[in-house]
């Protein structure tokens, strides 16, 4: 089949796209390489130029241009037409698949919205993966029907701390492309578990989960858990503090190196490209992802499938849509408890066989649960029973 796939999703797709052509289908890849994480592989890059100066005054005011525009919706919606040419190519494929109701998230609402009639007029079979933020996860968020969420702890001082995740919602433009997204879809394909319970939360159809491809990275597994201190590695997402508990997870792990100073060491990483980032984590033992998700999103999958003991969402309602063992720990079901958090890590540090166990476990489930044939297999029946 000839494959079109617009956007990426802190690496998402790339799997996607390798196990496509490994069955020989035609594909066409184009994204804007996921902000900062710089994520390679497209045929295209639909890129938003940003204006780069070195005067901090006019930093600062650009700053609020950019955020101006991005309200309005109209971020971008010059820059889109010099993409025309390779747009206006985007037709008569037998399957356009969107990674977010927004697939372009470095344009606003109204560029991003040329594109999809554009894709809606020539293509008779589109399809959307629901990952990221979009205006029905966050409107599910906001109010309030997974069991706890980034949205918890939002109030009158810190909004603005939300602001990138309330444009899906308040944004000029944005409810209008995400109904249109919807609307001319054939279907919604959740990539991850906490998307599947916001579209079902609203009585959204939706179809069934379909698992972000990762492999197991056993160059990483030879990392002995017996000697010397326990690694933990943060991976810290700038602006997403709260959204992701990055803050609570920091608060837990100075205070055990307040009590356990010869037993750990701590590295924080920041806003790196994204083939810079899966390398920082070679050493490390703990893996330290979120604590407001019900799932455990890509970034704690690569912590998996590289061995480690990862701290993440592991939601007993998501434990049982997937049929896993109960019984076995494949890895720490992060909640926003500073107290709980911090009683996980000093058990672990101090009983380091069942890191190991965990981490033995952590890969197997990647294996069973995140292998390329069980993503394709789910691809190819929802395409082939909805064209």
């Amino acid at each position: 089949m000839k494959i079109l796939l617009i956007g990426e999703y802190s690496g998402a797709y790339k799997g996607l796209v390798e196990v496509l052509k490994k069955h020989n289908h035609q594909v066409l890849w184009i994204h804007d390489g996921d902000s900062y994480k710089k994520i390679q592989g497209a045929d295209y890059y639909i890129e938003y130029k940003y204006i780069d100066v070195s005067n901090s005054i006019l930093k600062f005011i650009l700053k609020i241009y950019y955020n101006l525009l991005d309200f309005f919706g109209i971020k971008g919606l010059k820059q889109i037409l010099s993409y025309n040419s390779i747009i206006s190519e985007l037709k008569d494929f037998d399957i356009v698949q969107l990674v977010n109701t927004k697939p372009l998230s470095g344009f606003g609402s109204l560029a991003n919205l040329f594109l999809v009639r554009h894709l809606v007029k020539n293509n008779e079979n589109i399809f959307l993966s629901a990952l990221g933020d979009d205006y029905n996860w966050v409107v599910s968020c906001i109010r309030k029907q997974p069991p706890y969420s980034m949205f918890d702890r939002m109030n009158i001082k810190n909004f603005l701390k939300f602001k990138y995740s309330l444009l899906y919602v308040y944004g000029v433009g944005s409810r209008k492309l995400n109904n249109f997204v919807i609307n001319n879809v054939k279907g919604i394909i959740p990539g991850l578990y906490d998307y599947l319970h916001a579209y079902k939360s609203q009585e959204i159809p939706c179809e069934n989960l379909v698992p972000l491809i990762v492999k197991p990275n056993k160059l990483y597994t030879g990392l002995s858990f017996d000697s010397g201190p326990i690694k933990i590695f943060h991976g810290w997402q700038k602006g997403k503090d709260l959204r992701k508990g990055n803050d609570i997870f920091h608060k837990a792990i100075e205070r055990l190196r307040m009590n356990y100073p010869d037993l750990i060491e701590y590295e924080i990483v920041s806003e790196l490209p994204f083939d810079e980032y899966v390398k920082k984590y070679e050493n490390s033992h703990i893996f330290i992802d979120q604590c407001f998700s019900l799932d455990q999103g890509m970034n704690g999958l690569l912590g998996m499938a590289a061995g480690k003991v990862v701290f993440s969402g592991f939601d007993e309602d998501f434990i049982e849509y997937l049929g896993v063992d109960k019984n076995k720990k494949y890895l720490i079901n992060a909640l926003p408890d500073e107290d709980m958090i911090y009683k996980d890590l000093e058990y672990l540090i101090l009983n380091r066989d069942e890191m190991k166990k965990i981490s033995k476990n952590a890969l197997q489930y990647i294996e069973e649960f995140h292998n390329e044939d069980r993503a394709y297999i789910g691809y190819m029946n929802i395409w082939l029973a909805k064209i």
